[in-house]
């Protein structure tokens, strides 16, 4: 298991969703539970019957639907990216510096089901924040669902080492599973919540990122910290998407932080997305979940945006943020975690800034 542990601050969070182009309007409409799940513009399926009906999913209503692969990818990133360094106030880099971008993407080649855009996007992102704050070195985490969670980590590691680390790190996600090829995909595999079916993905798209900087240097800046990352833990699992699973990995991952959750009652956030297997793997993972009690929060984006893949974990971190320093969340304490496809397991600890011990 990879895992890290310390204090960092995140003074900067930006979101695009189905919900809202902004962080502000997101996370009002995650709150409230309004949800965008509708009928896509650009996919049908065929009912029992043999007559076409339209997919349920969540879409960025302001994205044309033939917008597709990497330029519907890019510009949610970049406004959400955009967001985050505003808002964080990141000044540029000077020569005696080294920010960071960390970023979460779809798999290489997750069953075929899309092109690697992952390089691409980095560079296209990167050469934005050449314009925004000044270099930044590069480091793509192409890991499926959990990605986004992956990079928070490293980014973490980054910060927190001795020799060398870097000033600033800018972490995030995106993706859209609203893409014809991957639909089809999801369709081929059985995994689409059509007809009839009480189970299966309802398919989203988003982006999400945050700012994360040591406590001093944010102190220093003078700018407000949001919230504080606590600690993080990852591990592969080698057992097949869809094959009986008994949640060794994440088990593993949950015991990792548990020595840093300490509200008896932490909200839980995470990208469950209605496929049986995920929620049978939460169950076992949950009876052995040193901080799981019955009956705790445990809120799901996906309920209000579908299933937005690789953004998930930012998604869901920014969430955390937000209720955490606005007040509304159940507990001053919430723990994000998110299971790839291809075998990724994440989890990390956020606290309120005002409420960490």
């Amino acid at each position: 298991m990879e895992s890290w542990s310390g204090r960092l601050a995140v003074t900067g969070i930006g979101l695009v969703t189905p919900v809202g182009l902004s962080a502000p309007a997101s996370l009002t409409a995650l709150r409230a539970g309004i949800s965008r799940i509708g009928a896509l513009r650009s996919f049908q399926v065929t009912n029992a019957k043999g007559e076409p009906e339209p997919m349920l999913g969540a879409e960025v209503p302001t994205i044309p639907a033939n917008r597709q692969g990497p330029e519907r990818l890019v510009r949610m990133a970049e406004a959400a990216m955009r967001e985050a360094i505003a808002l964080a106030r990141a000044p540029r880099c000077r020569k005696d510096q080294r920010y960071g971008l960390f970023l979460g993407t779809p798999a290489a080649n997750p069953a075929g089901r899309i092109l690697p855009y992952g390089p691409g996007l980095a560079q296209h992102l990167g050469q934005v924040l050449v314009d925004l704050v000044g270099n930044v070195s590069l480091r793509l985490c192409e890991t499926g669902r959990a990605s986004a969670l992956q990079a928070l980590r490293l980014a973490a590691q980054e910060l927190a080492r001795e020799e060398k680390p870097i000033d600033l790190a800018i972490v995030g996600g995106v993706d859209s599973l609203v893409a014809t090829r991957t639909l089809t995909f999801l369709q081929a595999n059985g995994r689409l919540r059509e007809g009839r079916k009480s189970s299966g993905v309802l398919p989203g798209e988003g982006a999400g990122f945050l700012v994360i900087e040591k406590i001093e240097t944010a102190t220093r800046r003078g700018v407000i910290v949001l919230a504080t990352l606590e600690t993080c833990a990852g591990e592969l699992d080698s057992t097949p998407f869809g094959k009986p699973n008994k949640a060794a990995a994440l088990t593993k991952v949950f015991r990792g932080i548990a020595p840093k959750v300490v509200e008896p009652r932490p909200l839980l956030i995470s990208d469950l997305n209605g496929e049986r297997p995920r929620a049978f793997e939460w169950m076992f993972a949950s009876s052995r979940a040193p901080f799981y009690h019955g009956g705790m929060p445990h809120w799901l984006s996906s309920e209000s945006i579908g299933d937005s893949g690789a953004a998930s974990g930012a998604v869901n971190c920014c969430w955390a943020v937000g209720a955490l320093g606005r007040g509304y969340a159940p507990s001053r304490e919430a723990v994000i975690w998110g299971a790839s496809d291809e075998g990724a397991r994440e989890a990390v600890v956020i606290k309120s800034a005002a409420g960490a011990s």
